[in-house]
């Protein structure tokens, strides 16, 4: 049985340093005092929640616009190392994009408007701070 905190542990190898190697993941093993195939157990799981889980997977026969997904595959790409297998980098893209498509069908032209919208406010409130400041200088 895996502990709570070997999951966190796991999670936090593998996101907080470069990928990883079959040696990589036996030496944090044995760090860690625990058995190898224990931990390979651990990465399998969290992997198959990830992979297994979510809006589209609960909704597979979701119609999704091909040019939202190929928005999607483009934003999404913030969430993978983009220096690994790219195969793999785009069908992970592909598996966010879907679950935020499911979610909203327009999803990403809804997100890009925020940005958008955001960027503009953003300036808006870096003039009005500038005025402020400029004001109480004199």
């Amino acid at each position: 049985m895996i502990s709570d905190e070997t999951y966190l542990k796991i999670i936090d190898f593998f996101t907080n340093t470069p990928p990883k190697s079959d040696d990589d993941v036996r030496i944090f093993a044995e760090e860690m005092n625990i058995n190898v195939h224990d931990i390979e157990q651990g990465i399998y799981d969290i992997l198959s929640t990830f992979l297994s889980g979510g809006l589209y997977n609960a909704n597979p026969d979701t119609k999704i616009d091909p040019e939202q997904l190929a928005m999607g595959i483009e934003v999404e790409m913030e969430h993978v190392d983009p220096t690994a297998n790219p195969v793999i980098v785009k069908a992970l893209a592909e598996r966010i994009s879907k679950d935020h498509l499911v979610e909203l069908f327009k999803y990403y032209t809804h997100l890009k408007k925020m940005e958008s919208d955001t960027e503009a406010n953003k300036a808006k409130d870096e003039e009005i701070i500038a005025s402020v400041l400029k004001a109480c200088r004199k």
